[in-house]
């Protein structure tokens, strides 16, 4: 059963930015470890200037490994010191 990651992010707008870079390399980083069946930037284009990524993943525990991965790690601690915003973090088994 896949497993699906979301990450949503308001940050300051002088900052937005910077936070979508983090997103993308981020985003990029994730497809290459195992587990991964794909990423997305999302990026709202409303009054929430929202910005976030949604991953699908093979299992649970392929999604828990690469959330321990140093790397992915240190490119999610950039993100959230860059924004300085609000950021929800949720998880999901998808089913059809």
């Amino acid at each position: 059963m896949p497993y699906v990651r979301l990450t949503l992010n308001q940050p300051r707008p002088e900052v937005r930015a910077e936070v979508v870079r983090h997103y993308r390399e981020l985003v990029n980083y994730v497809k290459t470890l195992p587990g991964c069946l794909d990423a997305f930037v999302l990026e709202s284009h409303d009054e929430t200037a929202e910005v976030g990524r949604l991953s699908m993943w093979e299992s649970e525990e392929a999604a828990n490994h690469a959330a321990n991965d140093p790397h992915a790690m240190s490119l999610h601690a950039e993100l959230l010191f860059d924004s300085q915003g609000q950021v929800w973090d949720r998880s999901f088994e998808a089913t059809r």
